[in-house]
């Protein structure tokens, strides 16, 4: 048999015996890998949903998209800029149309239009809100509302602010009347309060009725003060709308919320960072525990890499049986990865955004190059102590 043959055949004699006579230590290198791995392809996993399912839950704070026919447009105290428009300041019907159209209009949530006008209850004035509340809820999930909701053609019932019912002195179930005009333009219409609404803003000072009855009491059918939009994808799809807004319907104006649109970026960068950041912890972990096993292993197969190297084996051969090793058992660690690793984020998804994830194919060849990198760095040690192996010391010792 030649030289050739002997260095191959040891080669897989040691290849095989380290896998069937040293079973815990692999099960160690095995385990460490998986338990790194599998958190690693979890939140990459994740992080693939992440933007979409931390956005939608982002938008729970409210609108990031203000729209009106001011061209002097402020974001600051944009609410009570907009219940002073004066006579012809209104988004019609066809405006309203055209935004359902835009192209971008898909990542719209919610839009929540807005007829202000200022009433009187009695002597006291009020700001009068018509709203279309199934909207106004998209945009502005964090309401709370003591008693019912209102209906969107609910022509008879309202809701009263917080601020507003304390100081008409009005709870749930009691009636009054709104006035709005003066002299022969006059207008009155008698509501009952439905419930009290929470918003934790300027709105607590609002009476809100459906838009139609604010449309009918004040005149202005088919027109409405104010759009706020709830728009999916973070500030650069705002920004998108806004601009296709801008270039389509010239006669309104869209602007950002950018407080809020600004602060759901630093979210979810700060979480992608401490993803990140956790991810590279858990896998440093993982390989130091690789690299106590693999050098433990290492000394206990000082008289077989010796006699390997007494056959005539170069550093190279030495080298490739142990890439040989940690490529395998990183193919094995990696393959479970992916199954554990999909499974503990459907649990987190669950759990943290009460939704499934999607499954995606492009995470299993990258858990399995992770899975191969730790178990590569991992054996960088050791090989470097079986390489400094002296056949001639090793055996004389033996």
């Amino acid at each position: 048999m030649s030289v050739f043959s002997k260095k191959n055949t040891m080669f897989k004699r040691l290849l095989i015996k380290s896998f069937r006579e040293r079973k815990s230590r692999v099960a160690l290198a095995f385990a460490a890998i998986v338990v790194g791995v599998s958190i690693a392809s979890a939140l990459i996993g994740m992080s693939y949903d992440l933007g979409r399912k931390m956005n939608r839950e982002l938008r729970t704070y409210g609108a990031n998209l203000a729209i009106t026919p001011e061209t002097d447009f402020r974001e600051e105290g944009y609410l009570s800029a907009v219940t002073t428009i004066g006579e012809g300041r209104y988004i019609g019907e066809q405006e309203l149309k055209k935004l359902r159209e835009l192209p971008s209009s898909a990542n719209i949530l919610g839009l929540a239009s807005y007829l202000y006008a200022v009433v009187r209850v009695g002597t006291q004035p009020v700001v009068l809100a018509g709203v279309v509340f199934s909207e106004t809820r998209k945009v502005n999930p964090f309401w709370e509302v003591e008693g019912e909701e209102i209906d969107d053609e609910d022509r008879t019932n309202s809701l009263l602010g917080q601020a507003a019912a304390e100081k008409l002195k009005l709870k749930t179930g009691d009636s009054f009347v709104l006035e709005y005009g003066e002299g022969t333009g006059r207008a009155t219409r008698s509501f009952r309060v439905k419930g009290i609404v929470t918003t934790g803003s300027s709105e607590d000072n609002q009476i809100f009725v459906s838009l139609p009855a604010a449309q009918d009491l004040t005149g202005r059918r088919g027109k409405v003060t104010l759009i706020t939009a709830s728009v999916l994808g973070g500030l650069p799809a705002v920004e998108k709308l806004a601009e296709e807004i801008k270039r389509n319907i010239p006669n309104l104006t869209a602007k950002p919320i950018r407080r809020i649109a600004q602060a759901e970026g630093r979210i979810l960068n700060k979480i992608k960072l401490t993803m990140f950041l956790l991810t590279t912890v858990i896998l440093a972990i993982s390989i130091l525990c690789v690299i106590t096993t693999m050098v433990s292993l290492v000394e206990e197969r000082r008289k077989e890499i010796a006699l390997f190297k007494a056959l005539g084996a170069r550093d190279g051969e030495i080298i490739r049986l142990f890439l040989s090793e940690a490529l395998l058992i990183g193919t094995a660690g990696g393959l479970v990865s992916y199954g554990l690793g999909l499974l503990l984020a459907q649990i987190m998804s669950r759990n943290v955004f009460a939704s499934s994830i999607s499954p995606r194919m492009i995470v299993i060849p990258i858990t399995l190059a992770i899975a191969w990198l730790v178990s590569l760095l991992g054996s960088l040690l050791p090989l470097r102590l079986a390489l400094k192996i002296e056949p001639a010391t090793v055996l004389k010792e033996e």
